[in-house]
């Protein structure tokens, strides 16, 4: 048979017991998920879009721009063609219809070489040229014919027709328009027997 005390004891444990479910019910706890696998993965954050950086305009290549080509070179002033000796200048005079030029002159005389790099590489007398069929002789080397065709001194401007006749000479040294003067009256002279064509005269 039970005491009081043993009752009382039991009636207040049965209503902590009581109590203690009830707060649990009323808390409302949810129940347990289902555990991680070691197979799942964390979801993926999600893309930024990469922001794409213009560069500045004076950053930017620049397209090359064609080359100026450049300013093609006057052409060069004309000069004698000088054939290789006086009976093939006046194959070529008679040939072309052409009076010839000869040149007599002096490998050691300072006014024949002068004569010769300056007077002859005028432009004018290189323009002229093309009238003539046009030969340099050293004197030296054909004395005789020097002596036939009158030249007294070198250098000297011997003009012939295409047959071999002497018809105007211009002794001593020439500066270039004295040069290019005797070859104006040297053609006026000859265009009044005949004319001189103008036209290349080559080396043959």
């Amino acid at each position: 048979m039970r005491t009081p005390l043993a009752l009382m004891l039991s009636s207040a444990i049965l209503v902590a017991w009581a109590a203690s479910g009830c707060r649990g019910g009323a808390d409302g706890e949810s129940e347990p998920g289902p555990a991680a696998t070691e197979d799942s993965q964390p979801a993926p954050a999600p893309t930024q879009p990469v922001n794409q950086v213009t560069p500045p305009a004076e950053a930017r290549p620049r397209e090359s721009s064609p080359a100026t080509p450049p300013e093609p070179a006057p052409p060069a002033a004309p000069t004698p063609h000088w054939q290789p000796d006086l009976s093939v200048a006046l194959q070529v005079a008679e040939r072309e219809g052409k009076p010839v030029m000869a040149l007599f002159y002096h490998r050691t005389y300072g006014g024949s070489m002068e004569m010769r790099r300056e007077g002859m590489n005028d432009p004018e007398v290189g323009r002229l040229a093309q009238f003539f069929s046009c030969v340099q002789i050293e004197y030296d080397n054909a004395v005789e014919k020097a002596e036939e065709l009158g030249v007294a001194a070198v250098p000297c401007l011997v003009f012939l027709r295409p047959d071999g006749t002497p018809f105007m000479t211009a002794q001593g040294y020439g500066t270039p328009n004295r040069v290019a003067s005797s070859m104006e009256e040297a053609l006026r002279r000859y265009r009044s027997g005949g004319e001189a064509r103008p036209g290349p005269t080559e080396n043959r």
